[in-house]
């Protein structure tokens, strides 16, 4: 028996344990249609990295702005004397909260995007079309 009658024989013994009806080969979708319908995956993990980098850029904003604090000391006639940096430790909360929240938002688009595409082969491989990728 070749490869590939053993391999569509497993499919129907799978897909008949599972109940799912055999698929038509009248199929509107080509397994070169399926290969390319990867649109939405590819604009999701798009939206992950431009997160990711905008929080990036957002947290090096914070830490320049709101971390590190410029403190003006006066002197009795309320001229400034003087002005020192001092670090905030609420800004640094604050900046910690902004890069962990883009790094978790990053992560979780990510899985989003694996899951479908992961989807997406095994429904192409119950089919019987074989993506490699």
């Amino acid at each position: 028996m070749s490869e590939k009658t053993a391999n569509t024989s497993s499919n129907e013994e799978v897909m008949e344990i599972l109940g799912i009806e055999q698929p038509e080969n009248s199929s509107s979708e080509t397994p070169d249609d399926a290969e390319d319908s990867n649109g939405a995956e590819h604009t999701l993990n798009f939206i992950a990295y431009l997160t990711l980098c905008v929080g990036l850029l957002a947290t090096l904003i914070c830490l320049c702005t709101i971390c590190f604090v410029d403190v003006p000391e006066y002197d009795y006639f309320g001229g400034v004397e003087s002005r020192s940096i001092e670090f905030s430790w609420m800004g640094f909360v604050i900046t910690l909260a902004v890069f962990l929240s883009s790094l978790m938002s990053w992560a979780l688009l990510r899985v989003f995007v694996n899951i479908s595409l992961t989807l997406k082969h095994i429904k192409n491989r119950l089919n019987g079309h074989k993506r490699d990728h």
